[in-house]
């Protein structure tokens, strides 16, 4: 017999295999089993898609794109609720880059700045009134446009814008804040203008923006013929002397008064526009056509300080967790090559 391990011929009946030392009836008793059939493949639906021999991970997009993809719409949000955009300046418009504004001018209006002014009342000083320098005096008056009156006898209607520094931003207005708006700009108006009232208010859009309009009335004394001196008859060595002045002439206008409050990126514009009240609805489509052109090259984040608050928190929040996960696959993804 053979042994059925080492194949050891060796005489019948031998219990112990003389070589390997296997047991013989152990060994014949356990024989290799062949391996069963695996059953056949089921045929494919008709229609179902044929599986692809080929072995390997599935196909999905990668995680680091995903991830990446998703930081980077989180900082675009971030930035697109703290800058909102501003609309197209329109094509020609006088531009502010020191308080970053814009608007279109009324064509043939006079243009006045702080560092112009004494050169344009040098030479129209028979044209506007000197209250005019009053409104240049103001802190924050930028930029005036008034339209060249015939005669010093007739009201110059006027635009001017006045920026009103911030320490913070204001929240977007609403009808409760309104009259509290209200109250603090007409004061103001009064301080410059007589007799002024207050008409109307309401919030209006200007460049998208919730903006304070206020309408009223009030009067202005002007002189139109200022006092001069009347000289005496030459007396003796040809001398004169002043023996009198001329009565000033003056004039009271009753004006309409239109303000709109414009918020920015921690400073205000009040635009101001200013014509006698009869004259007013001639000028008004003028008025419109600016404030509509007005553009804030530096907008207010586009909701109040506690929800930016809230929304600045969560993002921020979503972008570290973000960031680190981006920086946890990268490490892995570059230990695994290493």
């Amino acid at each position: 017999m053979q042994c059925p391990k080492c194949g050891f011929e060796q005489p019948d009946g031998t219990v112990e295999c003389g070589k390997c030392g296997v047991i013989m009836a152990k060994a014949l008793r356990s024989p290799a089993r062949p391996a069963s059939p695996s059953p056949p493949a089921a045929a494919p639906l008709p229609g179902s898609p044929i599986p692809s021999s080929e072995t390997g991970p599935e196909k999905r997009p990668a995680p680091l794109v995903l991830i990446a993809f998703l930081l980077v719409a989180v900082i675009v949000m971030t930035w697109w609720l703290n800058y909102p955009r501003p609309g197209d300046v329109p094509d020609g418009a006088y531009v502010n880059m020191k308080h970053r504004f814009a608007l279109s001018a009324p064509p043939g209006w006079l243009l006045i700045t702080p560092g112009n002014f004494k050169q344009i009342m040098a030479e129209y000083k028979d044209r506007f009134p000197r209250e005019l320098q009053t409104i240049v005096a103001n802190p924050g008056f930028e930029v005036s446009f008034v339209r060249m009156p015939a005669t010093a006898e007739e009201f110059a209607p006027s635009l001017n814008v006045v920026v009103m520094p911030l320490k913070q931003n204001l929240p977007p207005l609403t009808e409760s804040a309104k009259h509290e708006a209200a109250k603090v700009i007409t004061t103001e108006m009064g301080k410059h203008l007589k007799d002024y009232t207050m008409e109307s208010s309401s919030i209006v859009a200007v460049d998208g923006l919730a903006s304070l309009q206020i309408t009223g009335t009030a009067s202005l004394a002007v002189v139109v013929e200022p006092s001069r001196p009347v000289m005496s008859e030459k007396g003796a060595f040809g001398l004169q002397h002043v023996a009198g002045h001329t009565q000033a002439v003056s004039k009271t206008f009753i004006l309409k008064a239109l303000q709109v409050f414009v918020p920015g990126r921690k400073r205000g514009y009040v635009i101001s526009f200013t014509a006698e009240a009869s004259t007013f609805p001639d000028v008004a489509p003028v008025f419109q056509s600016v404030t509509r052109s007005f553009r804030v090259m530096e907008r207010p984040p586009l909701f109040g300080p506690v929800m930016m608050g809230a929304l600045n928190g969560g993002l921020l929040g979503a972008g570290l967790y973000l960031l680190y996960v981006f920086s946890g696959r990268v490490i892995i993804a570059l230990s695994s090559r290493s």
